[in-house]
């Protein structure tokens, strides 16, 4: 072996003994299967206006995947600095990403819910969005997370 190999490894042994104890804070951990998503719950309107949608909503990883999907959406739109036809395009473009073709014409009530509730949020034109509007989007889209957290 040469002098080298022997050096980086003996300094990788090093290393290792001196991080033993704190491997477990550096390595995440797997959540179990059955645990929850944390959301908090909304006001009962935001729910009654989800609950056809997440009914309609049959399978159960379609469920898990979309609830995460929309958790991280409503996180993040509060510090969008964009138009509301940009904050729409992220959403569209994400969920392609995220999802592909695999909801393409599976849920029909998704598509309009969500295009219903971007629109009640930012209307139909093109403008700078506020704060307001960023921080109601984000609780409308988190209760739709929070229904289908629930329906697991």
């Amino acid at each position: 072996m040469s002098e080298r190999l022997r050096l980086l490894a003996g300094a990788c042994l090093i290393l290792v003994a001196l991080f033993w104890n704190n491997l477990g804070d550096i390595i995440p951990t797997i959540p179990e299967e059955n645990d929850k998503i944390i959301i908090e719950e909304p006001e009962s309107s935001m729910i009654e206006e989800w609950n056809n949608v997440t009914d309609s909503i049959t399978n159960s990883s379609d469920v898990l995947r979309l609830c995460v999907f929309n958790k991280i959406f409503a996180e993040r739109v509060k510090d969008y600095d964009a138009s509301a036809q940009q904050i729409n395009d992220v959403y569209v473009e994400a969920a392609k990403n995220c999802f592909g073709e695999t909801l393409k014409g599976k849920y029909e009530l998704l598509g309009p819910a969500t295009e219903g509730a971007m629109a009640s949020v930012l209307g139909n034109e093109d403008h700078k969005t506020t704060n307001f509007e960023k921080s109601a989007l984000s609780k409308k889209f988190m209760a739709f997370a929070w229904n289908l957290n629930n329906k697991l």
